[in-house]
């Protein structure tokens, strides 16, 4: 999919996937090249919808001010033990984590 992904970005803006700048200070930038990489992903996966997972609030807004794209953004809340599991899985930590409830 990825170099499907690739040669539709090259055929619409000259660049490969390796240099197109999603997270562009440049706000005409930003906007162009977001809506090209999300537009090529999605006909590249025969899909509607991308999810972007990224998990920047700051990049969020910024796609929320494009125009060209129907964004809904998904507030997703994850155990706070699967993630210390998860964590010490990855880094091969000894994690014993320590939680208090206020209710």
């Amino acid at each position: 999919m990825w170099a499907a992904v690739d040669e539709g970005i090259k055929e619409k803006l000259s660049l490969g996937l390796d240099r197109i700048d999603v997270e562009s200070a440049d706000d005409a930038t930003f906007r162009h090249h977001n809506t090209v990489f999300l537009g090529t992903a999605a006909e590249a996966a025969g899909v509607d919808c991308v999810v972007d997972n990224s998990k920047s609030v700051s990049g969020l807004r910024r796609l929320l001010t494009l125009t060209d794209l129907e964004i809904h953004p998904v507030h997703i809340l994850r155990d706070p033990r699967d993630y210390a599991y998860s964590q010490g899985k990855r880094k091969e930590l000894k994690v014993v984590p320590a939680f208090s409830y206020v209710g």
